[in-house]
């Protein structure tokens, strides 16, 4: 019997070692070659073993989906214990094996994914606000270094993939790979659904995310937040408000930030901002296609107040002709003053689609062909921030991410 289950042993590692187990990823993950098995140990839906605790540390140590469990179900038991002060590390990957969970529905304290994913999860309270991995964040916590994969999440408003409400929080490294998020109201988000007074930095989004309004690949509503590294490549639809990083901006800052998923339906859409009240866009670029009935900016819907873009660029067309307020940069704007945007382009080729910039300042056409050459990018920097690639310029993190795979 041992001789066997070495032989078995033996031939699972050297399966590992050429790549066969390994996952390639979809077309739609960004930078994601997970070479990470799922757990041989999927959740039952009824096992909850307290984890290992480190008094000294104030650490819980997550080495099974069991342990997972009953973290989760302590704090929806009381909403007192909220970990504050408490840090939850994942030793290893976990399966919640499609069971229904209600995620950590209030958290205060340090959620280090350790750069392990949680795999299938299943969180569905369609009537209730703040849903997510997390329900609510605050107080200066923190969510790092996690992956969710394969699943949905369901709530009414505030639903995000990762944290469904995050105030006064830090949110780092996390990656939405092939979870649906869907709210009935608004601020629905791929990683947040409401961000406030946040700081995120390296966010990726593969999973479809539908709502009513307010509706981001990143973050549905984000309020006085710094938004840094971001991607999204999943497809999104609402009704009003849909942006490729961030559906409706008050003062938040985006930068190094990129959508290539498909936005579809509804007004005020734009590639990486649907409504803008104030805030600035600095070295980000959208190169999808955007289809909606009114208001649609290759970068900014519908721009409220004032809104800085600067270098940074729309490659992707707008659609139907039809619609209404069209701008290769803003679809529409409402009392823009000053010279407020600099160093911005879009393609000259899809300039059908495009229709008329909403103002003189609306973007510096450039054709396919000369998208292609550096000297065209005025004061942009292709040392460390961008690199040109075959047909535009792309974010070196993002490359960075994996060099098999670029957006």
């Amino acid at each position: 019997m041992l001789f066997y289950r070495f032989i078995i042993l033996s031939l699972s590692f050297l399966l590992i070692s050429c790549g066969i187990f390994v996952e390639e990823g979809s077309d739609q993950d960004i930078g994601v070659n997970d070479p990470d098995n799922v757990p041989s140990r999927p959740w039952d839906g009824k096992t909850l073993n307290e984890p290992k605790y480190d008094n000294k540390s104030r650490t819980y140590y997550i080495t099974d989906a069991t342990h997972f469990a009953w973290i989760m179900k302590r704090n929806n038991d009381n909403s007192s214990q909220d970990y504050d002060n408490d840090t939850i590390i994942f030793v290893n990957n976990v399966d919640m094996d499609n069971r229904t969970i209600q995620g950590i529905r209030v958290f205060r304290g340090v959620l280090d994914g350790n750069d392990k994913t949680i795999y299938n999860i299943q969180i569905g309270r369609s009537a209730s606000t703040k849903v997510g991995l997390v329900g609510e964040i605050f107080d200066n916590g923190t969510i790092k270094d996690i992956t969710i994969r394969n699943g949905k999440i369901t709530g009414s408003s505030q639903v995000g993939g990762i944290a469904g409400r995050s105030k006064n929080s830090k949110i780092t490294n996390v990656k939405n790979i092939n979870v649906t998020v869907k709210g009935y109201v608004g601020s629905i988000g791929g990683i947040i659904g409401f961000a406030g007074e946040t700081i995120l930095d390296r966010a990726t989004n593969s999973g479809t995310v539908e709502g009513g309004e307010w509706v981001g690949g990143i973050v549905g509503d984000a309020k006085d937040s710094t938004i840094t590294k971001t991607a999204n490549v999943g497809k999104l639809s609402g009704e009003e408000s849909i942006g490729g990083i961030v559906g409706y901006n008050r003062s938040s800052s985006i930068s190094l930030s990129h959508n290539n998923g498909r936005i579809w339906k509804g007004i005020f859409l734009g590639g990486i901002i649907g409504t803008s009240n104030s805030g600035s866009i600095d070295n980000s670029s959208n190169t999808k296609s955007i289809e909606g009935t009114s208001s649609i900016g290759g970068l900014v819907g519908y721009a409220t107040e004032d809104v800085n873009i600067s270098h940074s660029y729309n490659y992707g067309g707008l659609f139907p002709s039809s619609a209404l307020n069209k701008g290769g940069i803003i679809g529409q704007e409402k009392e823009i003053k000053g010279d407020y945007i600099d160093n911005r382009y879009l393609l000259e080729k899809d300039l059908d689609s495009v229709g008329k910039p909403a103002s003189e300042n609306a973007g510096i056409r450039i054709n396919e062909a000369d998208f292609k050459k550096e000297g065209n990018f005025e004061n942009w920097d292709f040392n460390s921030i961008w690199k040109m690639q075959d047909k535009y310029p792309s974010l070196r993190w993002i490359l960075d991410m994996d060099e098999k795979k670029s957006l």
